[in-house]
């Protein structure tokens, strides 16, 4: 019963994270979730996504990600990806920023650039420190008002802040555009 080409995405109100299933080959889909929550917790989300649409679990494995922020190196450190806190704290995407961190860390070796000024220019910081923000608000906020939170939010804002590629030019866009959900995280 799922759609071969449509990722399905959950918020629950009583996690700061969420669930997913994407279609795989055919028979076949990868769901899970994850978020601020004990092992416990997120496991049975999983198998509540699995109930829901019929799945059998043929493999069940998780790992804690390093979600905090970044953790700019040191002079003369060599460090990219996670190491570094280059996971999108809203969605724990590393893999994406992880490569563009390493593409960065080559820039700047190879033409003397400054690691931190392109970082700044492929958006990474700004993003990472928007989803950081997000996910401060969430964890302060009760289930009743992550709930609301959720259910108001804009599909247009949903899909920006997860692919993490907002400028701050668009974020004030969006601000302008949808004033009144963006009064809820107390903008």
């Amino acid at each position: 019963g799922i759609e071969r080409d449509k990722i399905r995405v959950y918020f629950f109100s009583g996690l700061v994270g969420y669930g997913w299933i994407f279609p795989s080959r055919e028979g076949f889909v990868h769901l899970g979730a994850g978020g601020f929550g004990d092992v416990g917790f997120l496991r049975e989300r999983v198998y509540s996504l699995a109930r829901q649409v019929e799945a059998e679990i043929v493999s069940l494995s998780g790992a804690p990600v390093a979600a905090g922020g970044l953790s700019l190196p040191d002079r003369g450190e060599f460090v990219v990806g996670e190491a570094l806190g280059a996971v999108m704290p809203f969605t724990g995407e590393g893999i994406r920023p992880g490569f563009l961190f390493a593409r960065t860390l080559y820039h700047s070796l190879v033409e003397g650039k400054s690691f931190k000024r392109l970082l700044d220019e492929y958006g990474l910081t700004f993003n990472i420190a928007l989803q950081l923000r997000i996910v401060r608000f969430l964890e302060k906020a009760s289930p009743e008002e992550r709930r609301s939170l959720y259910l108001s939010a804009p599909i247009e804002v949903l899909k920006r802040v997860t692919a993490a590629n907002l400028t701050r030019l668009e974020v004030a866009g969006l601000v302008a555009r949808y004033p009144g959900f963006f009064k809820k995280l107390l903008w």
